[in-house]
């Protein structure tokens, strides 16, 4: 549920599809992750790729960061092959997964502020023409 909630700081980059819509998609995610959680897997990329695949629906309410969020999928299921081939326990790959979303949120939200700052900067460059019409002046 963790990495869920955490994915939930993706909320930047979410469309305007409704707050109902994505409130829906982050509930069914994080059943099926702890639904996934809660099963006994032969292995740790099997659980991985079920946690991946409980995820998924939150992807489609991204308007930026897919590739951010397919990066961290991805990364999942690398950690998980690594903890298979004992080359990391699970508690090392939960804090490398961890740094992971951090990076991820980071940077989803460093580019949102570059967008929103370039934003600023054009509307300030933007001339501005004004009209009056009586004492009222009206300027765009």
């Amino acid at each position: 549920m963790r990495s869920v909630l955490i994915l939930g700081l993706f909320a930047v980059s979410l469309t305007g599809c409704g707050l109902a819509q994505r409130q829906e998609a982050m509930n069914n995610a994080t059943r099926g992750v702890d639904a996934c959680r809660a099963q006994t897997w032969p292995n740790a990329v099997a659980k991985a790729k079920c946690m991946n695949e409980a995820e998924m629906p939150l992807r489609a309410t991204l308007r930026t960061g897919q590739d951010l969020f397919d990066l961290r999928q991805a990364s999942r299921v690398v950690l998980a092959e690594k903890i298979d081939r004992k080359e990391l326990t699970e508690a090392e790959a939960n804090l490398e997964f961890a740094k992971i979303t951090s990076q991820a949120v980071a940077a989803d939200s460093q580019r949102s502020l570059a967008s929103r700052s370039v934003r600023a900067q054009e509307r300030a460059a933007a001339p501005v023409s004004c009209t009056r019409f009586g004492s009222t002046v009206t300027c765009f």
